[in-house]
């Protein structure tokens, strides 16, 4: 599954961070609501903030990092956030903190748009070959994991032109692999476009190479020397609006997606907890498809399926991860500030590393998400 969800930092956290929004937010808008003296129109500043705020209940130990077994609660608010965005003329930059144990600064970058509309950016922003929708209990990264790659918040340069994004990406990689790995930065694009007046389709595409440290067993004092491992994607996502309902889907196909940040494969064999200097080359595809029903323009309904599947020439390896994840889903706004999520799913895991089936692994989970956006 996915390694992405924000591990919240505590209750005291999103109650500084809501009054933090409506200070700032405040402030904001009696400083700059009317022209100033910095350039009159060329100026501009918004501030805003979501709040994620959660009570889960799940019937297994299956996806701890997902939804713990049991009843949880607030489990995904580490995504909650406060961003400052600012222009003047045509220089822009951002500012989003988090409450994600170890990344209190989410967003933080720079830009300039030219008169053609093209943009550059620098700083850490969030990836963009990935695409998403529909699941909240995997946070803001949909069914990620399960028929859709998860985003990070990388460092990068990227330019922008005519719904086309080219991106040089700082690789940060999963836990277990990023002492040893060399950082060599990975390469992501993506192209935006739509037939019709009601679709939008999001083609994207990665590719990165990736080298590694000498490191010593700590069992046996030999050096290990890892070979290098090319790793990529390539995908699409998007939805079309038919009549009262939305159609979201998405697919893709990974190379050692791991490395990329988009969901967790043990890539590498372990022995006695040590590593052996064997690594896996592991294929993953998957897809999902999801339904959007407006309801007399009040709420909406939402329902999804996704699946992901993993191989590897390496027996080890075989049928690593398959999974699906179902989900039901409303979405009940209140005012113009807030709304109500109550879910329900199922999660399936269909292998593990070792190519064993395990229907028994299986959980069951319902709840509700309240999502305050301040803008």
């Amino acid at each position: 599954m996915n390694n992405t969800r924000r591990v919240f930092v505590g209750f005291k956290g999103v109650m500084l961070l809501v009054l933090s929004i409506f200070v700032i937010t405040g402030f904001a808008k009696n400083s700059y609501a009317e022209e100033n003296d910095l350039g009159s129109s060329k100026f501009d500043i918004n501030v805003y903030g979501e709040i994620y705020m959660d009570f889960f209940y799940n019937d297994s130990g299956f996806a701890p990092d997902i939804i713990p077994n049991g009843i949880s609660l607030l489990q995904q608010s580490g995504s909650s956030n406060l961003g400052i965005d600012v222009s003047y003329g045509n220089t822009f930059a951002l500012l989003e903190v988090g409450l994600s144990l170890g990344e209190i600064i989410r967003r933080l970058y720079i830009g300039y748009e030219f008169e053609n509309e093209s943009k550059i950016i620098f700083g850490r922003d969030t990836t963009i070959a990935t695409y998403t929708f529909g699941q909240m209990a995997f946070d803001e990264n949909g069914l990620a994991g399960a028929g859709t790659l998860g985003n990070n918040q990388y460092l990068q340069i990227r330019y922008e032109i005519s719904g086309f994004q080219i991106a040089l990406v700082n690789n940060e990689t999963a836990p277990d692999i990023d002492s040893i790995m060399l950082n060599i930065p990975h390469v992501e694009a993506t192209y935006n476009f739509s037939i019709g007046d009601s679709d939008e389709t999001l083609v994207f595409f990665s590719l990165g190479y990736f080298t590694f440290d000498k490191i010593v067993d700590q069992t046996t004092d030999d050096e290990i020397l890892f070979d290098p491992l090319i790793a990529g994607t390539l995908g699409a996502g998007g939805n079309v609006e038919i009549g009262f309902f939305t159609l979201n889907y998405s697919a893709f196909a990974a190379y050692n997606g791991e490395l990329l940040g988009v969901f967790t494969l043990p890539l590498f064999n372990y022995d006695d907890h040590s590593l052996t200097g064997k690594a896996h080359n592991i294929l993953s595809f998957g897809g999902a498809i999801g339904l959007e029903f407006d309801i007399m323009k009040m709420f909406s309904l939402g329902a999804g399926v996704g699946y992901m599947g993993s191989t590897s020439s390496d027996p080890l390896a075989n049928s690593v991860d398959n999974s699906i994840a179902t989900y039901l889903n409303f979405n009940i706004p209140i005012g113009k500030y807030f709304a109500i999520y109550p879910e329900v799913g199922y999660i399936i895991n269909l292998g593990d590393v070792y190519g064993n089936t395990h229907t028994d692994q299986s959980a069951f989970y319902g709840g509700v998400h309240l999502v305050a956006t301040f803008e």
